[in-house]
Order: structure tokens, then sequence, then C-alpha cells
């Protein structure tokens, strides 16, 4: 993989190229490999090379290596601001560009009729006091932490969900036990990479620091409570087993709805920082 002055390590790959790179691959740093190694491999399995520019910087959240059968068609990038994203549109030689970004920034990428994009959402879980409370939090629990188990990342994670005032404190008790029984038959240690641990230590003590009440500490996961939507916590992309509870008023589930759907158009409209950040960013 290439670092540091990764403009000159493209262009150098690209001179020394017997075929010139006729896809591009753009990689948010909260996108699992998961999501986009397999697409690649079939980029690669049909004799096509790649470029692959991946946002990792200093916390990385994508494997330290591709394949080995892969290297030698593909080079990737550790660190790449959307800058040359948008510079590599400008080169013809591509016959297709893949992109996995928050739907908030890949909106401001410009029209071409080669860029198919795949956004990342930040999922979001609405309960309302006529709900079955304690089918939800079980559904919320294996949401937020069964799926990781001993594994990696997924994007499917759930990153805040937004409870009707009037059952708040009953479904975040709920929520609790659930979580804590879910959490107990995990036995060992979950296989993610350093940037995974980074994130969940930043993301307590920005919490913290805010006020947010942590329920939930553990190897395998954080569940903040009484989260204030303005805060950077509540703001978070990355996918990782971190929940925030919201308390909303409601008087029927449309108006939960309405009120879930203004604050999560303001928290992307924020286009906050990917990782969090102690301190200022």
């Amino acid at each position: 993989m290439a670092s540091g002055n990764a403009g000159n390590s493209i262009a150098a790959w690209k001179a020394g190229c017997a075929r010139a790179p006729r896809q591009l691959f753009y990689v948010s740093g909260h996108c699992p490999s998961e999501h986009w190694q397999p697409q690649l491999q079939a980029a690669q399995q049909a004799g096509e090379r790649v470029l692959v520019l991946t946002e990792r910087g200093a916390h990385p959240s994508l494997p330290a290596s591709l394949p080995a059968s892969l290297a030698p068609d593909c080079l990737t990038v550790e660190w790449a601001p959307q800058e040359w994203l948008r510079r590599e549109l400008a080169d013809p030689q591509y016959t297709r560009v893949s992109v996995w970004l928050r739907r908030c920034h890949a909106q401001r990428l410009p029209a071409d009729p080669r860029l198919v994009c795949h956004p990342m959402e930040a999922a979001v879980s609405l309960i309302h006091a006529a709900d079955d409370l304690h089918a939800h939090a079980q559904a919320l629990a294996a949401c937020t932490f069964g799926q990781y188990g001993d594994l990696g990342q997924s994007v499917r994670a759930v990153r805040r969900a937004h409870i009707d005032e009037r059952v708040f404190s009953r479904f975040t008790e709920r929520l609790l036990a659930e979580c804590e029984s879910l959490l107990a038959a995990h036995v060992s240690e979950p296989r993610w990479d350093s940037g995974q641990y980074e994130f969940l230590e930043r993301a307590r003590k920005v919490g913290l620091d805010e006020g947010s009440t942590l329920l939930v500490d553990a190897p395998h996961g954080l569940l903040f409570t009484e989260v204030d939507p303005r805060t950077r916590i509540a703001s978070q992309t990355r996918p990782a087993p971190l929940l925030c509870l919201l308390r909303v008023r409601s008087a029927d589930p449309q108006t939960l709805a309405a009120t879930a759907q203004v604050c999560e158009q303001r928290l992307a409209a924020r286009a906050v920082h990917e990782d969090l950040c102690v301190g200022d960013c």
C-alpha cells in the first residue's frame, strides 16, 4: 500500500503500468472492507486494473493490506482527501468510478455517467409509546451489539434511537437488560482493527465529557443514554457498536417520525468529521 506522498505514488504507478487503470474505487474511512473488496476482486477477475483511494488517515478502519493475489493489479493509497477523487474523475481513462461515501458527501460530487455511488446511511430506530417495547429492545440490542460478536465492523448497526419520552425510562431498562444478556455471551475479545478500538476510546471520552450517561461500557460496545442531539457523540457516522438514545416528545407515531427526521437532517447537514476527535478537530 502507498502512503506518504501518495499523489506521487499514484503518478509513478500509472507511469509504470503496461495497462492504464480502468476502474477507480474511492472508499470512505467508515466503510468496512466487506462492502467493497468483493467488487474489487470481481473487477480484477475480469481483467481490470484498479486504483483504490481509501480515507484511512491516522485511525484506520480498513485492512492493513489487500490479498496478495490482488497486489500486482491494484494500487491502494491509505489517505485520500475527496479532492483527489474529483481530480481523478477528470481522467477519461476510467470506464467506471465506484465510491463509498456518506450520502450527503456523495451528493456533492459532479455529475458523471461513469460514477456509481454506494451511499452509507446512518441507521436509526424509532420507538413510540404504543410499540412493543420488549420486541424493540431485543431487536435493537441484537442489531447494535449482537451482529458484531467476535468479528469486525458492519454498516448495518443502528447509531441512534429516537424514543418517545413517555416510555423512555421503561424502554431504557429493557434495552439495558437485553444488551447485558447479549454481551455476557461474548466470551472472547472482538477481532477488530486498531482503529475501531481507538474510535471507541475516543467516543467514550467525548460522550462523557458532553454529559451523556454511559450505560454499557464493554469491549464489544458502548451504550449512551440522555444524549443531546447537538453533541458530537450523536453525530458520529462510523460503523461501530455504539448506540445513542435520544428522548423525543411526541403525541403519536407520525409526530415521532417527523421530529426524528428533522433531527437526522440537522445531523447530516453538520457534516462532522468521520472519526470522533477529543478536543477540537
